[in-house]
């Protein structure tokens, strides 16, 4: 069994600095998906399973840019093996979503009789019907597990570096 050392936060800074870009993006981001995984357990326990493809679907992806982040939710698109494209309605509910009609007046012509005369204007959708409840799956999976990732992300991100450096020591010590 290996013993790892933990740095403090001055030294695992430091050592964060000392390593290339890529290492480094490479590291925290592996960190982050290590420490995140209790969030999207929540979220999977929580989701709606009527056909499990919301479940299914919950991953947690690496995010583009130039900070290294990770997105935890449900995916969608063509291109994805479990498309939850629905998914969004069952976490922010579809109040106000439902037939909508168009009430918009203005000159109207009897071309029968040839009169022309203006009715009351009123512009804008109205929209009808209910619609379905918010369930609020990652929210609430976010409000139950956020203080145990942010607890979980330091000391995952400095058993990773520590590893990290024990396997390539001689390239990065300064």
């Amino acid at each position: 069994m290996t013993k790892v050392q933990l740095l403090g936060e001055e030294e695992l800074q430091r050592c964060l600095k000392n390593l290339p870009y890529q290492i480094r993006r490479r590291l925290i981001i592996s960190s982050l998906r290590t420490a995140a995984q209790p969030m999207r357990q929540q979220a999977i326990s929580n989701a709606p399973d009527n056909t499990g493809t919301t479940k299914r679907a919950i991953v947690i992806v690496d995010a583009k840019g130039d900070v290294p982040m990770v997105m935890i939710g449900p995916t969608q698109g063509k291109r994805v093996k479990n498309n939850a494209w629905y998914s969004k309605f069952q976490e922010f509910g579809t109040k106000g979503f439902g037939k909508r009609t168009r009430r918009a007046t203005g000159v109207r012509v009897n071309f029968k009789t040839g009169s022309v005369y203006r009715s009351r204007v009123t512009t804008g959708w109205k929209y009808k019907g209910g619609g379905l409840p918010a369930k609020r799956f990652m929210q609430r999976a976010f409000e139950t597990r956020q203080n145990e990732v942010l607890g979980n992300i330091k000391n995952v991100l400095n058993k990773k570096v520590v590893s990290y450096l024990r396997r390539n020591a001689p390239k990065y010590v300064k």
